[in-house]
């Protein structure tokens, strides 16, 4: 298992080695509740593992919608420090968090 950390606003090229790799985004402002959106290219985030830490550590794995595609909003109304992806084939991909 690898973890890779991305940036809000930067497009990251995540080298994927499989399913038990993980892309943390760690530097979400818990004082904007307006969600994180989650960008990718190459695969649909529905079938993706994601993991959002809230503000005082608990981690909560919300459901996304059959048919999201590559584009998400997560913790939408909710104080959170950390989004995580996991859960994707190998691959390289291109993965954008923004607040």
């Amino acid at each position: 298992m690898a973890e890779v950390f991305a940036r809000q606003n930067v497009e990251t090229v995540w080298v994927c080695g499989g399913e038990s790799d993980i892309l943390t985004c760690p530097d979400v402002s818990p004082q904007i509740r307006d969600g994180v959106q989650i960008d990718s290219n190459g695969f649909n985030l529905e079938d993706a593992t994601i993991t959002t830490t809230m503000q005082n550590g608990a981690q909560k794995q919300p459901t996304i919608a059959a048919g999201t595609g590559e584009t998400v909003i997560v913790g939408f109304r909710f104080s959170m420090s950390a989004v995580s992806i996991s859960g994707v084939a190998a691959g390289t991909y291109t993965v954008t968090f923004s607040q």
